[in-house]
């Protein structure tokens, strides 16, 4: 069977996603090699990262959801709102009851607009924002709606808040930290910022580091968790199928329906109502396939 799927990696903190994704080509003696959702090079944890066939298999794995552990200084402020940078701000501190932490903690579990930090990878006119950033160019980014499922206290000491949650695909923490130490009337940035799952797939003890990595912690296509019915193809019915054109089965229904051959995954698909007929989301190139 061909090396091509997914792996689950704990990633390190001062390291950057693309830096894990160079560990992960090594491993596979392959150049084809992308992850799914960034992490911060301050942040660690969960990265989903996809292995030759499989970088084709991570749009549709489900991703709408990621939950977080993270920790928030008080009082303290940074350009990049996280430990990266140097303090730019400080105010004087007050005393915070964990009761009122907790009442602005869930008053934050809602859908709402938030700013995106200015050292992100926003597009601006084609540049990302945090180049931008860095050569002190001014410009404005656009609120984007977010959805914070639930978020729960942890501790509160030394002026730092710990607490977790889960917040929809595109919520930058960085930006729900600092919104968090507004509403508290004061100016914060993270210090730790860990991600505990993206989707169904969860961090666990047995979460492999890079460099403990092999190739045997592939998680092979087929087993990937997407929200694709599986059918598996009779030499027959493959015969139909081979060359990519709109087709119908009789013996399915459903509408997203992953079609294998031989055990080996040949196309994601959607059944169109309109020609009654299913149409190929994504193909996979398989050298069994291409040479038949």
């Amino acid at each position: 069977m061909f090396l091509d799927g997914i792996v689950l990696i704990d990633k390190d903190e001062k390291m950057s996603s693309n830096d894990l994704d160079y560990q992960v080509r090594h491993v596979f003696k392959t150049k084809k090699v992308g992850h799914l959702g960034t992490l911060d090079p301050f942040a660690s944890g969960l990265m989903i990262i996809g292995v030759n066939e499989g970088t084709k298999i991570l749009p549709y794995i489900n991703h709408e959801t990621k939950s977080y552990i993270a920790k928030l200084k008080l009082f303290e402020q940074t350009e990049t709102l996280d430990n990266s940078s140097e303090i730019i701000k400080q105010v004087p501190q007050f005393q915070i009851t964990e009761d009122e932490i907790i009442k602005v903690l869930k008053s934050f579990e809602k859908t709402y607009l938030q700013l995106p930090p200015k050292y992100s990878s926003k597009s601006v006119n084609g540049v990302r924002a945090y180049k931008l950033a860095r050569d002190n160019v001014e410009f404005d980014l656009t609120p984007k709606k977010v959805t914070i499922h639930n978020i729960n206290f942890i501790s509160y000491k030394d002026n730092t808040i710990e607490f977790d949650c889960c917040v929809s695909n595109g919520t930058y923490i960085r930006s729900l930290g600092l919104d968090i130490a507004t509403k508290l009337n004061t100016i914060g940035h993270l210090t730790y910022l860990r991600r505990t799952s993206i989707g169904d797939y969860k961090l666990t003890p047995q979460t492999k580091k890079y460099q403990t990595l092999t190739k045997d912690d592939l998680i092979y296509i087929k087993d990937t968790k997407v929200n694709f019915s599986k059918y598996f193809l009779s030499d027959e019915e493959f015969q139909k199928v081979r060359y990519g054109n709109p087709f119908n089965l009789n013996t399915i229904k459903d509408e997203f329906v992953m079609f294998f051959y031989e055990d080996n995954l040949l196309f994601l698909t959607k059944f169109d109502k309109s020609i009654n007929k299913y149409r190929i989301l994504r193909g996979f190139n398989y050298e069994y396939y291409r040479t038949r």
